[in-house]
């Protein structure tokens, strides 16, 4: 699969001596995907297992077994099930706060000490952070259960995985063409899910048997990604930028002539360096550059309101970017009830946590089959008829929200196992939706300060629903549980009603496209027709 990603992209040439950013960002997606999934297959069972060791000790400590592990069979009750909701929603909660502020001094120090530096110490802070929650679990007799909400305020040291995700993403963007995107971005999904798939398969063997092996192997894979950001390039790629594409919306509605042609000669210059920093050297002068954890400190002490005025000035950029940022809102949001789907499945199946990390490794497959499908679908049968590349993305990504609207009803509904996996994977089957929306979103902007804007601005607008969404789906699924069958099962319906909601944004952004269309159209024609007059 690595040689056909190789094949299929369209790499832009290099200055003389530099190196590609596409090979290492793969990896750290590939490995990075793998090491993520070891540990959080992790954290579930483990904060099951401190929650039942609570509770038991307080009525029955004999059933305690040795090394404080406990028959996971009888922590299906609904005290220990509600405070493993509770406990499990909170950390998540708290694991999207830090990006919202640091994402705007990460961006700026990027400028001076260079993304590959902040891609260094950002898989650093990954890794210790999942070391500090494996060593808070294994520790119970030291460490209550609750020292784990501090793991996210490790991402001070890199910013966490917005800046992570950004700056990969921002990479492989600029290296590859427009309209071989959304092929990339499925390839490399379906990469990443075959990772997760190993990681998956990993679980169902080692949470059984150790869970502490399982997590030494996510530890050990997450610590190789570290020497592979060495790999990266110094400083930014000076890539050829594809020709500009007219303007949606213009900035201001009324100019001039005089300032059009000012705006042009901003808009150039502006090309060569990023819009989100100032126009300063990407590296200080030598005699007075700051020690490396001086500089980063002082910029969170001094720039953490960026992100703030950051996200605003992405948000007012264009009607498209607002549309754009809400849709990425209200798909976060319908979503995020997946942060309960294993504990819905082995409260009300009985499964083990290792048999539902089974099933998810199942749906890993079906997911992975189809993204490596999508591009063959896409480029013989759906672009024949649609025409457009980003025709094309746009059917895709609504045909995939109705798959996660109709699947995660089936989910809250399914009678028996059987009609769980089948749930599963009809919800699987809206896998291309992040590749398809995230191509056609890159294929409308015209620049490549652009394309990072609109990363950013994605990442922290997921920040901001995760956080409402995971508070939200952990803090209902406490409450209903135990109550009657239609209560504990309204949270997928809501879900499906703002999955519904997210395809009319879909359907607006499709819009966009066609006005970009017609414009186009129009520019062509007013040229052929002064050519017409000179003949």
């Amino acid at each position: 699969m690595l040689t056909e990603l190789k094949r299929r992209w369209s790499i832009v040439s290099n200055p003389p001596g530099s190196r590609s950013p596409l090979l290492p960002a793969v990896v750290l997606c590939t490995l990075g995907a793998f090491g993520e999934v070891c540990l959080t297959s992790t954290h579930i069972y483990l904060i099951e297992q401190a929650a039942c060791r609570k509770h038991f000790n307080a009525f029955d400590p004999t059933q305690i077994g040795l090394n404080g592990l406990m028959d996971e069979e009888m922590c299906k009750i609904a005290p220990v099930q509600t405070q493993v909701a509770q406990i499990n929603g909170l950390y998540a909660v708290l694991g999207f706060i830090p990006p919202i502020f640091l994402t705007g001094p990460y961006g700026k120090m990027a400028k001076i000490l260079g993304k590959k530096t902040i891609l260094l110490l950002n898989v650093s802070s990954l890794t210790l952070s999942g070391l500090y929650f494996t060593l808070v679990c294994y520790f119970y007799n030291t460490f209550d259960i609750r020292w784990i909400y501090l793991t996210p305020f490790l991402d001070i040291i890199g910013g966490g995985q917005v800046i992570l995700a950004s700056f990969l993403m921002t990479y492989i963007s600029e290296c590859v063409d427009s309209k071989r995107l959304s092929h990339v971005f499925y390839r490399l999904t379906a990469l990443q899910l075959l990772f997760a798939f190993f990681a998956m398969l990993v679980s169902s063997v080692t949470l059984r048997r150790n869970v502490w092996i399982q997590c030494l192997i996510g530890l050990i894979v997450l610590t190789l990604m570290i020497p592979i950001c060495l790999l990266f390039p110094e400083s930014r790629r000076t890539s050829l930028t594809p020709p500009p594409r007219p303007s949606l919306i213009p900035s201001t509605p009324d100019l001039s002539s005089d300032s059009d042609s000012i705006s042009t000669s901003s808009t150039q210059s502006s090309s060569e360096t990023t819009s989100l920093l100032p126009l300063e050297p990407l590296t200080p002068d030598p005699g007075t550059q700051p020690t490396l954890f001086r500089t980063i400190f002082s910029a969170l002490a001094s720039h953490t309101e960026h992100s703030l005025s950051l996200f605003h000035s992405i948000l007012y950029t264009s009607r498209f970017s607002r549309y754009t940022l809400f849709t990425y809102f209200m798909l976060t949001l319908g979503t995020g009830i997946r942060i309960i789907f294993a504990q819905w499945g082995s409260i009300t199946f009985d499964w083990l946590f290792a048999e539902v990390n089974a099933i998810t490794g199942f749906e890993m497959i079906v997911s992975g089959i189809i993204l490596v499908s999508l591009p063959y679908i896409t480029h013989n049968l759906l672009k024949p008829r649609l025409g457009s590349s980003s025709k094309v993305d746009i059917f895709v990504a609504k045909a995939s929200v109705l798959a996660n609207a109709v699947g995660v009803v089936l989910v809250g509904f399914a009678p028996s196992r059987v009609w769980f996996v089948f749930s599963l994977t009809v919800w699987t089957l809206g896998s291309g939706l992040g590749a398809s929306l995230r191509s056609f979103v890159t294929g409308m902007m015209d620049s490549r300060e652009a394309i990072e804007e609109i990363y950013l601005g994605i990442g922290m607008m997921e920040t901001m629903a995760n956080i409402v969404a995971t508070a939200g789906w952990s803090g209902v699924f406490a409450e209903v549980l135990g109550m009657g069958y239609w209560i504990m099962r309204l949270p997928f319906i809501v879900s499906a009603v703002l999955l519904m909601g997210v395809f009319v944004c879909i359907w607006v952004l499709g819009r966009f496209d066609m006005v970009l269309l017609r414009t186009a159209e129009g520019f062509m024609s007013d040229d052929n027709d002064s050519d017409d007059e000179m003949i």
